[in-house]
């Protein structure tokens, strides 16, 4: 009797231009992971992807908090601490998109307020959902505000009480 194995599905990857769904051949030459399906639409979405795009090997942004690993002491056999970012004001208040600008825009429905207004309105451009929840974006509030984003940035507002 012959064995019939099943072969698992892959799916052709997605050109990454918001709202388009054709298989997309082309890779960004820069990052190797943005895929496109023409080169019109990797030109027209160029201006977001810079902000995000690096080399392999190069994707830890100038801007991320530099890691801090305790060593245990000589002699010791305790295991070393989990790595851990060192933290500043300034960071908090980073755009999660860019990692350059301050934060100044509230999305709605969802409430969080970890991006620039530049961001959200290049997201709102595209028709994206929100990156932290995935909440369609029906518009966004601008101006300063306190931290929503909660510890890992998973608590919008509204969870938070």
């Amino acid at each position: 009797m012959k064995s019939s194995k099943s072969q698992p599905v892959t799916s052709a990857p997605q050109c990454f231009f918001p709202g388009c769904t054709e298989p997309a051949p082309l890779k960004c030459s820069r990052c190797k992971e943005v895929r496109y399906c023409s080169k019109k639409h990797q030109k027209s979405h160029w201006k977001f992807h810079k902000k995000l795009c690096a080399p392999p090997g190069e994707r830890i942004s100038s801007k991320a908090p530099p890691i801090v690993a305790p060593v245990a002491a000589p002699g010791s056999f305790a295991p070393p601490a989990a790595a851990a970012p060192v933290n500043s004001i300034e960071e908090e208040d980073t755009c999660i998109i860019c990692l350059e600008k301050d934060v100044s825009a509230k999305l709605k429905p969802c409430q969080h307020s970890v991006y620039c207004k530049t961001c959200v309105e290049e997201l709102l451009y595209q028709g994206q959902p929100c990156p932290v929840c995935r909440k369609q974006i029906s518009r966004y509030q601008v101006g300063k505000f306190i931290d929503t984003f909660g510890e890992y940035g998973l608590w919008p507002t509204s969870l938070l009480g």
